[in-house]
């Protein structure tokens, strides 16, 4: 049997199963085999008759423990729609207009154009003034 020192707390079953814990700074009498085991652990080392002082977090004195971090909500993912290409587009453009009421100012510009907000309101995807004045041409002014 040899002496070794403990170097972090351990719990140990006398011979009757009664737990007891050897804490940190304690000295043990060790056999081999045993020593070899907690040794690995890191939780003995040997013991050169002089107690150690218990090894103590360096945290300054002024510095206080962080909050616990709560994981953030998971966000549900959002569906972006796609926009239809070439004809579709301009079909899709058209329906949408068709959905607009004609005496909601707010939806339609000076000269009589729905806004390309109002478009993009029911399409959810970007309409451009070019694509919206294909869809939708104002008349041409009669000669005079």
């Amino acid at each position: 049997m040899k002496s070794f020192l403990v170097k972090t707390t351990i719990k140990q079953l006398d011979k009757d199963g009664n737990a007891f814990f050897l804490k940190d700074g304690e000295t043990i009498e060790l056999n081999e085999k045993d020593a070899l085991e907690l040794k690995a652990l890191s939780a003995v080392e040997d013991f050169n008759g002089k107690p150690a002082e218990p090894e103590t977090p360096e945290t300054p004195a002024a510095e206080t423990p962080a909050a616990p971090v709560t994981p953030a909500a998971e966000t549900p993912a959002v569906e972006v729609p796609v926009a239809p290409e070439g004809p579709a587009k301009l079909e899709a453009i058209k329906a949408a207009i068709a959905t607009l009421d004609p005496k909601d100012l707010t939806l339609w510009t000076k000269a009589g154009q729905p806004t390309t907000a109002a478009i993009v309101a029911i399409t959810k995807w970007e309409v451009s003034a070019d694509e919206r004045n294909t869809a939708f041409p104002l008349p041409e002014k009669a000669a005079s």
